[in-house]
């Protein structure tokens, strides 16, 4: 990940965090974010992999924010995701993350396994309808079977200062950016898991999320 200068890495957190933390207005959910061991345009949520000798099972799985809606915020467009923030919780195998992979010149304040707050002042744009957030490597150890990759929303240091996010069951927050204008409303994500190793017949594939949709807010337009 290419490094900012200490100024403006500062700069960046703080609008793309503090800001939206202290200040946030509540936009109400607006996607999924996608656990997925390939990056798109195809998504594979179920995974078979043998476990290597000595090593365990390393495996690449991306976090990627899809099925939002376009929608206007004082005449202006979301194009792009700005901040986010996100615990990745693995259950079923001890695990560690090798390696984590985030946008260009984005900034991430979580410290602890798993947990992302970052920021990227330009934003990740939409692609198609996504944006790709992150990719980990992970590794888990021994020969892991029937492993859930999911979020846990106990990471979301921003839901507690922002009035409409607590008891809403929100998984993961998400901003626009900083150069457009549009840090100030948090969005509400859900999460669609994934699944290692599944022996029996694999779980039902649902998107996991909480109440209150943007459309609710009275905030916005559909584009």
């Amino acid at each position: 990940m290419k490094r900012l200068p200490v100024y403006l890495s500062i700069c960046v957190l703080s609008l793309s965090l503090a800001a939206a933390a202290s200040a946030g207005t509540w936009g109400g959910h607006n996607g999924d974010i996608r656990l997925t061991f390939t990056e798109g345009p195809e998504y594979e949520h179920f995974k078979q992999s043998k476990p290597l000798p000595k090593a365990g099972v390393i495996l690449d799985l991306y976090a990627v924010l899809s099925g939002v809606d376009q929608v206007l915020f004082h005449d202006e467009k979301y194009m792009s995701v700005g901040g986010w923030e996100l615990q990745l919780q693995v259950d079923g195998a001890e695990w560690e993350i090798m390696e984590l992979e985030l946008p260009d010149d984005s900034i991430n304040a979580g410290t602890a396994k798993g947990y992302m707050y970052v920021g990227k002042y330009s934003g990740v744009k939409f692609v198609d309808g996504d944006a790709k957030l992150a990719r980990w490597r992970i590794r888990l150890l021994g020969d892991p079977k029937n492993v859930t990759f999911s979020l846990n929303p106990g990471g979301l240091n921003s839901c507690i200062t922002t009035d409409g996010c607590p008891g809403s069951g929100t998984q993961a927050l998400w901003t626009g950016s900083g150069a457009a204008g549009l840090i100030g409303v948090l969005f509400s994500a859900g999460y669609i898991p994934a699944y290692l190793n599944w022996e029996d017949d694999p779980p039902e594939l649902a998107a996991v999320h909480g109440k209150g949709e943007w459309s609710d807010t009275g905030l916005f337009t559909k584009d």
